[in-house]
């Protein structure tokens, strides 16, 4: 992410957001992608663990975030979950919380190998 920002010419754009993010964002705003899957990921459900499993697998073939969110919120109706169960399972693997920003924005803006091998950890 830190070489887009600078190829991209954020870098200065980018430290005014840090500073922001740090003392004016509300903490419902602020969340850190964990390196390690979080103790969150243990109280997910055996539909949740289906839905990251299927989820894993279309993450390849997603063109863009807007239809990947529905694409995200179909997956959970039809293993039988509500919006909020669908992505809280997506909120607490990646970031430790039951809520974040849009999911499948958040899962566009990481390396989608790593977002597999996440979901998939869930699932071992």
């Amino acid at each position: 992410m830190q070489e887009q920002i600078a190829k991209e010419g954020l870098s200065e754009w980018a430290k005014y957001a840090k500073v922001w993010v740090e003392k004016y964002a509300p903490e419902s705003a602020r969340f850190l992608v964990q390196k390690n899957l979080p103790d969150a990921a243990k109280e997910l459900s055996d539909k949740q663990k289906e839905l990251l499993q299927q989820v894993s697998s279309e993450i390849d073939n997603a063109t863009d975030a807007e239809s990947f969110q529905t694409r995200i919120y179909e997956i959970g109706k039809e293993v039988g979950l509500n919006g909020k169960e669908t992505f809280a399972a997506i909120y607490k693997v990646l970031i430790g919380k039951d809520h974040g920003p849009k999911a499948a924005w958040l899962i566009f803006s990481l390396d989608k190998e790593f977002v597999q091998k996440r979901f998939e950890e869930v699932n071992a």
